[in-house]
């Protein structure tokens, strides 16, 4: 059955919160979602059984991926757990995240005009808790960001007890696990004070992480420009370079992806 055959799923609405699912469900990272049983009724849509199977759509409308259901449960709130809070793929921590997430949204304004009121949200709420797999890409060419990740390594500069240099490149990681770089010019270094000090002793993993993050980031702004405009100016960019190898994404919501850094082995060997 092709996709044009399906019925179709549409994740929250068109916009930034649909695009991140879409996204988190190409990339693995969503494999499960909830709906509001209320919704469900209101529409006078049967609860989907275990083996259906739906064509998800983006925010333009365009088959994205097609998925099948594995599990679907009718529970109250109360009994989501952190296991499936997570799977959910929005980067919750736990259940207690989900659950504010998902009230928030279920008291949203589109959820109030769908219904023609505001719904009740409690504990005894009942949702429709769905577990999924991918079956197929619909649009084999889709090219999705998922995530950034910066790629830190030692530099060809001088580096010992004493000193460290690095250089950090940043990439975009599509759907199907290509990257694409963004930036390969960025890096810093570092060196102890004090003599016999070893710069090791005050670097952490966590350090590095921080400041690979900063030195891809925006620039500090020049005269007359204020860090916001700066800031815009610099995701807008990318988001260009990007546009020009083929991948359509917002600038806003290119700086609010997950972003990864990923220390090489001999950068760990050197901290160890």
């Amino acid at each position: 059955m092709g996709h044009d055959d399906l019925p179709t799923l549409e994740l929250a609405f068109p916009g930034p919160e649909r695009d991140r699912g879409v996204a988190a469900i190409l990339s693995g990272e969503k494999t499960a979602l909830t709906g509001l049983l209320e919704i469900f009724e209101h529409a006078g849509e049967a609860v989907p059984r275990v083996g259906r199977r739906f064509s998800v759509l983006d925010s333009e409308g365009r088959p994205a991926v097609t998925i099948e259901l594995v599990d679907v449960r009718v529970v109250p709130m109360k009994e989501i757990d952190d296991d499936f809070a997570r799977a959910e793929g929005r980067g919750y921590r736990d259940a207690a995240q989900w659950r504010a997430a998902h009230e928030e949204f279920f008291r949203s304004d589109g959820v109030t005009e769908l219904l023609g009121r505001t719904p009740v949200v409690d504990d005894d709420t009942l949702v429709v808790a769905e577990r999924f797999r991918v079956v197929e890409l619909d649009d084999p060419g889709l090219t999705v960001v998922t995530r950034l990740v910066t790629h830190v390594d030692l530099d060809d500069g001088p580096t010992d007890t004493r000193r460290l240099s690095v250089s950090a490149r940043l990439a975009a990681v599509l759907a199907d696990g290509r990257e694409l770089v963004l930036l390969d010019d960025r890096g810093w270094s570092s060196t102890a004070h004090g003599r016999g000090v070893d710069i090791r002793a005050s670097t952490s993993v966590e350090d590095i992480e921080r400041t690979a993050r900063t030195v891809v980031g925006p620039d500090e702004p020049m005269d007359g420009e204020t860090q916001e405009q700066t800031a815009a100016a610099h995701w807008s960019a990318l988001a260009g370079l990007l546009g020009r190898q083929g991948v359509e994404v917002d600038a806003h919501e290119l700086e609010r992806l997950p972003h990864d850094v990923q220390l090489s082995e001999r950068l760990r060997a050197w901290l160890a």
